[in-house]
């Protein structure tokens, strides 16, 4: 009988102090998250800004220079011998 009453004394403590533990354990998980997020914010903007950067020199490397035109070759079909072809005559 007094491994019952002792199961249940544990028992009921744990119902009494586990939504305590749980509120605290929350308020130190937000107090963290709002201590760690300005930083993650402007590592992401570091991030970002170099791989716009660095994006941006490659695209300008490989671009043509400004007055050059088109590099496809004049009068060529867009696909190539790849072209779908129908005929212009009507099937009765």
């Amino acid at each position: 009988m007094d491994r019952i009453l002792q199961w249940l004394g544990k028992l009921l403590l744990l119902i009494i102090l586990g939504p305590v533990i749980l509120g605290l354990a929350l308020q130190v998980f937000v107090g963290l998250a709002t201590a760690v997020l300005p930083w993650l914010i402007v590592l992401a903007l570091i991030a970002g800004v170099a791989a716009g950067l660095s994006a941006g020199l490659v695209v300008r490397r490989r671009l043509l220079p400004p007055g050059q035109g088109s590099p496809l070759p004049p009068g060529g079909p867009a696909l190539g011998p790849w072209r779908v072809r129908r005929s212009r005559s009507r099937r009765t």
